[in-house]
């Protein structure tokens, strides 16, 4: 976040260089996580092991702690329709108001779409958990006791 800083203050204000840089940065994690995973149904998340998806969930919460310290008042709202099969539409046109607003847009859809990956990572991390923990009781409850003298 230092170096956007050092950027930021080489152009005006209105080019809202740190949110473009913000959305720029959510969009590509959301791109190269969602092909990791196997897509917007996380079609490759039982692959992973428990250590990566701990990695992805803990990974996941840095990054929107981070991004809500820099952008507070976006990391907030939230974007209507979380798709995974594209990001928000672009209207065509060449005004400045409309360029930021889908800049801002897009990095909301971003930021949506990593929390719903966390979340499936979550789900996935628990349903393996428990079938860990379950076969673990299993296991203690049905031994012999054993008897101490």
């Amino acid at each position: 976040t230092n170096e956007i800083e050092i950027i930021q203050k080489c152009f005006p204000a209105r080019w809202m260089v740190d949110v473009q840089w913000g959305s720029c940065v959510a969009h590509q994690c959301c791109h190269q996580i969602k092909q990791q995973i196997g897509g917007g149904y996380g079609h490759n998340l039982p692959k992973f092991t428990i250590t990566q998806l701990l990695q992805l969930i803990s990974w996941t919460e840095r990054y929107h702690e981070v991004m809500t310290r820099v952008f507070p008042d976006i990391t907030i709202k939230q974007y209507e329709d979380v798709n995974f099969g594209g990001h928000p539409h672009y209207r065509d046109n060449n005004s400045e108001k409309l360029q930021n607003e889908h800049i801002v847009e897009s990095f909301i859809w971003s930021n949506n779409v990593l929390w719903e990956i966390q979340r499936m990572t979550q789900e996935e991390f628990l349903v393996r958990t428990q079938e860990t923990t379950d076969e673990y009781l299993t296991n203690a409850y049905c031994a012999e006791p054993v008897k101490i003298r």
